[in-house]
């Protein structure tokens, strides 16, 4: 059910190129396209998520398509409130044509 939810919810948003879930250890639960990290936990929007803050990252090129894009990340609360994981996405940003 988790796969079907995220892979749903990329292909309704085009504004996203990747959607990804990870556990408390940072191991990858989804992602879609596949990871190409075999872990997160070494990675800032990791590690702010799991420390129960939103990530929002610096606007930087994607490795997926080359063009700009940044991350978004946030906690997946467990039943006490505390991370049991990480949610999050790569959202494509536009360049705007000067006039």
């Amino acid at each position: 059910m988790h796969q079907e939810v995220l892979s749903a919810f990329l292909a309704q948003h085009r504004m996203l190129e990747a959607i990804y879930s990870n556990g408390a250890d940072g191991s990858f639960i989804y992602s879609e396209p596949p990871a190409g990290l075999a872990n997160a936990k070494v990675r800032p929007w990791w590690q702010e998520a799991m420390a129960g803050r939103i990530y929002k990252s610096q606007v930087y090129i994607s490795a997926i398509t080359r063009q700009p894009c940044l991350t978004v990340a946030v906690p997946i609360p467990g039943t006490d409130g505390k991370p049991v994981g990480v949610l999050a996405a790569d959202l494509s940003i536009e360049r705007q044509e000067s006039h």
